[in-house]
Parts: structure tokens; C-alpha cells; sequence
């Protein structure tokens, strides 16, 4: 029996499917189906129920789940305990960054993990929020920053400090909307997305708490063109603050007057790994920056 093997089993049976689970682990479904069925031949054991909705795991393969769990997380501490103990940690920390690099404070953090661990290499990306949440799951990405709040027991996150979010309008639609409600924002289209978007999360959360419905005109993963839409006239979307009153300064966007919109900063590594040294260490530099001193 390999290490391998009882992780498959595990993703297989978070997932109930054999497709996402081979996704997670960046293999084929069919190689995914050979290493099930080599477990259960091994063990003796049927493990999961094949059917129309998925795999469905048994009872005899849900007491030996938390047994599979156990032993995965007793060979990663293995594995974390002999990194510890090495002088220096050497490896590569891919970071996800969801912000202008200013905004995430970068020049601070790198500096200070490049002048105490001289053995990490690191790798910042440039995305958003959802992907970089779908690449932390797949370990694509190690570190990331995510804005929203986070409910997924896949992800660990740590409070770092709290985004100013405004509503970006048109500036045609500036006079009517220049004192205007959320019962009145309700009636005019927002632009939206078609993933986990922190600030259409936050829009509908509100217009939930006002008992309202809303429309959205378009979809975008993306904030820069979120914001480029909201200038030329498509819709409202919340915004980043500090970028949206750079545009409205410019005339190239209104922001009614409405009560201050809180949206909080989260440094985000998968719960797996949140114990790995590399990314225990970067991590931890990154929270420094926020940490206020005594």
C-alpha cells in the first residue's frame, strides 16, 4: 500500500466524483479509477458505491477514512519535522496576488522573507480572488491573497486588514444616482461574475439585507475590466476604493454618497499545507506587515 493511494481515496470521497478528484491531482480520470480499484483489491474492501451521481462511499470505506486521514496527516508531519530541522529551508513559494503590488504590501514581505530565509525562491502571480482560491486548492498556487470572507473547510485564512469598497457608477446616470438609495442602485444593472468575486458577494449580501433583487448586465472575472466597464457606461459595481476615486477625480466615474462598505484582506494557503515550512514561513512574513508593532 502507497501514500498515494490513500490520498486518492480521501479527495475521491470529499469529492464524490472521479473527475474533480483527478483534477485536484492533475491526472485522468481513468488513472484516478485503477488506483480505487487497486486499493480496494488490496484491502478487500469496496470502498465506494458507483453511481449515476458519483461515487458514493460505503460504510466499511467511511471508518477506514478517518484511518486514511490519520496516516496521510502523520506522513506530512513526518516530512514537515525533517524540513524544520534542516538549517536553512530551500524551495520554491508561488504567491498569488489579488491587488496592485502596493496594496499587498510585496516590496515589505519580500524584502524581509529575501533577508531571512536566503534559500526560498519566490514566484508572485498576478489573478484574482476566485482563481487564485481554485489554484490554492490544487496547489498551483501556495500562498495567496483573497478579499471576502472564506467557507471552505479546503482553506485556511488570516485576517489581515480591511479594503474601502465604494459603488462605481456611470457618470450619465451621476445626477439621479448623486444622493441615491440601494433601493434605487437595485434598479439599474450591475456587473457581475461568473465565479467567487469578492465584491459581487459583498453587493448581493447588501442588497440581500435590504430585501432587494438586482439585475446584472454583464460578467467579468476580472477588476480591471470591471472597472473599465462601470467608465464606459455598462453598469454599477462595487470598487476598490482608492482606484475608483482615482477615476472619479479624472470625471470618468461617479460615487454616490452611502454609507462606508468593509471588505476584508485575507492571506490564504490550502488547510492540507497550511503546516509546510516553506509556506508556515512566507506566510508568516506576509501577516508581519499588518502585525502592528509594540
Amino acid at each position: 500500500m502507497e501514500l498515494h493511494q490513500l490520498e486518492v481515496f480521501v479527495i475521491v470521497a470529499e469529492e464524490e466524483n472521479i473527475t474533480r478528484a483527478a483534477k485536484r491531482l492533475f491526472t485522468t480520470p481513468s488513472s484516478i479509477s485503477m488506483t480505487v480499484k487497486s486499493l480496494e483489491d488490496e484491502l478487500g474492501v469496496q470502498l465506494f458505491q458507483r453511481t449515476s451521481r458519483g461515487m458514493q462511499i460505503t460504510e466499511r470505506g467511511r471508518l477506514l477514512y478517518d484511518k486514511a486521514q490519520n496516516t496521510l496527516r502523520a506522513a506530512q508531519e513526518l516530512a514537515n519535522y525533517a524540513a524544520e530541522i534542516q538549517s536553512n529551508l530551500i524551495g520554491r513559494v508561488i504567491v498569488g496576488l489579488n491587488s496592485p503590488p502596493p496594496k499587498m504590501r510585496v516590496t515589505e514581505w519580500v524584502r524581509d522573507i529575501n533577508k531571512n530565509y536566503t534559500g526560498i525562491d519566490l514566484q508572485l502571480v498576478s489573478s484574482h480572488s476566485g482563481r487564485i482560491m481554485e489554484h490554492l486548492k490544487t496547489g498551483a498556487i501556495d500562498v495567496g491573497f483573497v478579499c471576502g470572507k472564506i467557507d471552505d473547510p479546503q482553506l485556511t485564512s488570516y485576517y489581515l486588514t480591511d479594503f474601502e469598497l465604494v459603488v462605481g457608477v456611470p457618470m450619465q446616470w451621476q445626477d439621479e444616482l448623486r444622493h441615491a438609495t440601494w433601493e434605487q442602485l437595485a434598479q439599474y444593472p450591475w456587473i457581475g461574475a461568473d465565479i467567487y468575486c469578492p465584491f459581487q458577494t459583498w453587493a448581493q449580501a447588501i442588497f440581500e439585507q435590504h430585501a432587494l433583487n438586482y439585475q446584472r448586465a454583464i460578467q467579468t472575472d476580472d477588476d480591471a475590466t470591471r472597472i473599465a466597464l462601470v467608465m464606459a457606461g455598462v453598469g454599477l459595481s462595487l470598487l476598490e476604493a482608492s482606484e475608483a476615486r482615482q477615476e472619479a477625480e479624472k470625471g470618468k466615474l461617479f460615487i454616490p454618497e452611502l454609507d462606508p462598505i468593509y471588505c476584508p484582506l485575507l492571506v490564504v494557503c490550502a488547510t492540507h499545507r497550511q503546516h509546510e515550512p516553506l509556506i508556515k514561513a512566507v506566510r508568516e512574513r506576509i501577516i508581519k506587515q499588518w502585525t502592528p508593532t509594540a
